[in-house]
């Protein structure tokens, strides 16, 4: 979910929520390639990774609540949803605003300005 869902969704339970009322919100359901594909595409570059059903040695299986191969899964309530009125399907705009606050908070001779 990006920041910007998130911040929606809290402003929209602060102004027309039942106060007390919790309520759960999501945005959409990636893999983690799918994910961190973003990333690459977010700075042109080609690369695509793939999943793979196997044990990684960044993200080891014991890490995963759901088990390795699985996947959790979550629709918000539409009614929920409309009425704190966030945008969905909002990660690769979260990935793209976070590349570009990146970018202006780089240093000089860094990858990201090849000098």
């Amino acid at each position: 979910m990006s920041y910007r869902s998130l911040s929606q969704a809290i402003e929209g339970a602060l102004l027309r929520g039942e106060p007390g009322k919790a309520y759960l919100v999501g945005d959409e359901t990636l893999s983690v390639a799918d994910y961190l594909n973003l990333f690459f595409e977010a700075v042109g570059n080609p690369v695509r990774l793939e999943a793979r059903d196997e044990e990684h040695p960044v993200f080891p299986s014991h890490t995963m609540v759901q088990g390795r191969g699985n996947w959790i899964r979550y629709e918000p309530d539409a009614e929920e949803a409309a009425l704190l009125g966030y945008d969905r399907n909002d990660v690769a705009n979260g990935v793209a605003e976070a590349l570009a606050a990146f970018k202006t908070t780089h240093v000089k001779g860094s990858l990201l300005t090849n000098g």
